[in-house]
């Protein structure tokens, strides 16, 4: 039987790849979900139960954001 610390290394690498997803996945939460096999929902209670987390997610979508911004600008001017 697994323990409580096995368990939260488990999550922990879980949170990890699904942040890396993110952000390969240019801050699209579906498709990288998907893509490391857990659910949205998931996702969603990791935001609300882990404040670094969330952050973490919430970085990656202002990078993302700021990536985008920075294109158009670009074509633009």
């Amino acid at each position: 039987m697994a323990t409580n610390a096995t368990i939260a290394a488990a999550t922990a690498r879980r949170k990890e790849r699904t942040l890396a997803a993110l952000r390969e996945c240019m801050g699209m939460v579906a498709t990288a979900c998907r893509r490391v096999g857990i659910a949205r929902k998931t996702f969603y209670e990791w935001c609300q139960k882990d404040e670094d987390f969330k952050q973490a997610s919430m970085d990656i979508t202002e990078e993302v954001g700021d990536k985008v911004e920075s294109k158009l600008l670009q074509k633009v001017h």
